[in-house]
């Protein structure tokens, strides 16, 4: 869900102001740090329901939030649309499609229809839902259309020799970001249930709720943020011009170090016998892989508009969010091989992931000199 959401959201932005109009990027910064600020605000409001009253109503909690934005939007742009589109500057008319598309009800009734059914097999049992299982099978699946697709790209398409080695590139970073994800997004799998079973939450006689430990990474990007920036800008001045591809690999090696802290962690909990660990493993541990997500995400989207080919960036770009769905699904699966029972795989567990990220770290800065020439010729 909160992908799909910054996805449209992020689309959205780029619709509603014109490339040359200076508040499109005032509108993607408000925009990221609105998420941030939402994902900081979330976990503490929807934790603390769930401590009190149990996760039903905590996660009606989320659905409030979500229901009380739709209604923000729809005051703020539909009773005078055309005031909202002079003032806003919209550069497609939004009702167009509305209003000459023949098969919408028909698509929107299909959908139903399918939805419906669907459910229905499930809960008679005709479907039998295994989440391992399904997740599994999702990797092969997403693994297997990308990989035709890009096939597609490079062989039955005519765009040029110079655009095809540019996919090359893009396959690269695709694979590295899957990996980064697949690590990053261990934060509300492993990390939550490390934070639950082997933390010491205590903080004078209050007891912190877990859920609330995922306010960390957002509120790490919202007092970071400026400041990397203004370090890259400050480095840039001095002579200093850190490649795109530098950061890249940087991000990928700061939440490698990340896991690396949780190693530690680890072997603490199995040296005092189960005992719980201080707060302060998984904080720094969160704070290592904001700075690498500081480094990686933003700098990864920048790449990938310059190196997409034309005719085909909207595809390329969309190619690119396939990265984390796929390193989702992976944390998924990590995630539900943590036991509170059998704590003496977790060190193995932080370690294969930290080993993982700095090989991917180690080619990155190999394959640099070719990338940062690909995206020079570019």
């Amino acid at each position: 869900g909160t992908g799909l959401f910054k996805t449209c959201a992020s689309v959205m932005v780029g619709t509603l102001y014109k490339k040359d109009d200076p508040r499109r990027d005032s509108g993607f910064t408000i925009f990221y740090m609105g998420i941030n600020l939402g994902a900081f605000i979330a976990p503490l409001i929807c934790g603390a329901v769930y401590q009190s009253y149990g996760w039903h109503f905590g996660f009606g909690m989320g659905g409030i939030g979500m229901l009380i934005a739709l209604v923000i939007f729809y005051f703020k742009t539909i009773p005078d649309f055309n005031e909202f589109h002079q003032k806003v500057g919209l550069e497609y008319d939004w009702l167009k499609p509305l209003e000459h598309s023949k098969y919408a009800k028909s698509i929107l009734a299909l959908g139903l229809i399918i939805l419906f059914g669907f459910i229905f097999m499930v809960f008679s049992g005709f479907i039998e839902l295994n989440p391992v299982s399904l997740s599994k099978k999702m990797i092969f699946i997403i693994l297997s259309f990308a990989g035709i697709y890009f096939l597609y790209l490079l062989f039955f398409t005519n765009i040029s020799k110079e655009d095809k080695k540019s996919l090359i590139v893009f396959i690269i970073l695709f694979l590295a970001a899957a990996s980064f994800w697949g690590a990053f997004e261990q934060k509300p799998t492993t990390f939550n249930l490390f934070a639950q079973d082997f933390t010491d939450r205590m903080i004078f006689g209050f007891e912190v709720p877990t859920p609330w430990f995922q306010s960390l990474n957002p509120l790490f990007i919202i007092i970071l943020a400026p400041i990397i920036a203004a370090i890259w800008i400050k480095l840039s001045k001095m002579g200093f011009e850190i490649s795109s591809i530098t950061k890249f690999g940087l991000g990928v090696l700061g939440a490698g170090l990340g896991f690396g802290i949780m190693i530690l962690a680890s072997k603490s909990v199995l040296a005092n016998n189960g005992a719980s660990v201080s707060m302060l493993y998984i904080t720094i541990s969160i704070l290592f892989l904001t700075l690498g997500e500081l480094c990686l995400s933003p700098v990864g989207l920048s790449i990938m508009s310059k190196i997409a080919p034309k005719i085909i960036k909207n595809q390329v770009m969309g190619l690119w969010f396939v990265a984390s769905a796929l390193g989702n699904i992976v944390a998924g699966l990590i995630g539900g091989g943590v036991d509170h029972k059998n704590i003496a795989s977790l060190p193995d567990l932080f370690q294969t992931c930290m080993f993982v990220l700095f090989g991917v770290a180690v080619l990155l800065f190999i394959l640099k000199p070719f990338i940062a020439k690909m995206i020079q010729k570019i």
